[in-house]
């Protein structure tokens, strides 16, 4: 007999799946959010470096204002005049795909210790500054509510300056004097004293006569007097100069130019400031200073006329001893000598670091 045997075959549940949704269009959305924002940002970075690019050209352009102004001051120009050229300078030099811009000229002192800018009129004056504001029309930042943008620059230029530690007395050094004690060549006006120079200045002590006078600018026998800023070539405000000490140190420009001293030594006024300054018993013009003097002085390398009134142009302060005063067959002079080459205070071009006459961007 065949025997069938029933064989049950276990079939296992299939897991039931939720259906796949569509995603298609989410990332759509995502890639188009995100583009957006990228497109935004790239926006915003076209228009800050454009303005940055506008910015940096426009400070370009008032570094140049305020150096080309201080050029236009050696030239003795006016203030009007002044400001007529650097206008000319600005509008010759626009600054493109800008929507407004516009500029301010300043007369006034740079103080190199604070670093500060103290607006001034114009004459005396060692610095410029100038402000400007430049805007600029936005193009993908409008987005964010705002239509355009200004932004402000600053330049200011001061020509080198120098202090003297001391009241300066109106005894002006020529430049070829100190050339002349340093074996060079006392007729190359352009020379640059460097440290060796300096420490020989400092090293020799041999006294000199000097006659006071009208002096050239390669003489080593004169001294020259001045009057300093005025030229009124007041008695009395030479006799003040003279004085042993005064109430402020007096700041000069390097490349200025003092105003020649036309009158004789002879008043009653200026002798007895010499006096005081050459201290001392008996005769002004006999006698020997006790003590000795240092007196820091302007040493001039270049003289100028204009209009009967003669003019020394400042290249250093020299630091001088006075011993010995004299009158030698109606000569007035001063003995003495070099000790150093001052540049304090307000200075920080040193006669070693190339022309010292020249003007420079401080900010």
């Amino acid at each position: 007999m065949n025997t069938k045997s029933d064989c049950v075959m276990a079939v296992r549940p299939r897991s039931v799946r939720a259906p796949k949704r569509p995603r298609r269009g989410a990332t759509l959305v995502i890639v188009a959010i995100t583009i957006s924002v990228l497109l935004m940002f790239a926006g915003l970075a076209i228009d800050f470096g454009r303005l940055y690019l506008i910015a940096s050209r426009h400070e370009s352009l008032a570094d140049a204002v305020a150096l080309s102004s201080l050029v236009d001051r050696r030239r003795n120009l006016s203030w009007n005049e002044l400001v007529t050229y650097a206008n000319a300078v600005y509008a010759a030099n626009p600054v493109a795909d800008v929507s407004s811009r516009q500029m301010l000229l300043e007369a006034g002192q740079w103080d190199y210790t604070t670093r500060t800018f103290t607006p001034a009129s114009w004459d005396g004056t060692t610095a410029s500054r100038v402000t400007g504001t430049v805007g600029v029309d936005w193009t993908f930042a409008r987005v964010f509510g705002s239509a355009s943008r200004t932004t402000r620059v600053e330049a200011i230029a001061s020509l080198a300056a120098i202090r003297s530690t001391n009241c300066l007395k109106p005894f002006l050094m020529p430049y070829g004097a100190l050339l002349s004690r340093i074996g060079r060549s006392s007729q190359v006006v352009t020379h640059q004293l460097n440290p060796t120079d300096f420490q020989r200045i400092r090293q020799l002590a041999t006294v000199e006569a000097f006659a006071i006078g009208t002096a050239a600018a390669t003489s080593t026998a004169n001294v020259a007097t001045a009057a300093f800023r005025t030229p009124t070539n007041s008695e009395q405000d030479f006799a003040a100069a003279l004085q042993p000490s005064c109430s402020a140190p007096v700041t000069v420009s390097v490349n200025q130019e003092l105003f020649g001293y036309t009158s004789t030594l002879t008043g009653s006024a200026v002798t007895s400031a010499l006096g005081l300054l050459c201290g001392g018993s008996g005769d002004v013009w006999t006698r020997t200073c006790s003590p000795a003097q240092i007196i820091e002085v302007p040493i001039f390398d270049q003289v100028t006329t204009s209009a009967g009134q003669t003019r020394y142009r400042v290249r250093y302060i020299g630091g001088f001893r006075l011993t010995r005063l004299s009158r030698d067959n109606g000569v007035d002079r001063i003995h003495g000598h070099f000790t150093t080459i001052s540049k304090t205070g307000a200075g920080d071009v040193l006669p070693m670091l190339g022309p010292v006459f020249r003007s420079a961007l401080v900010r």
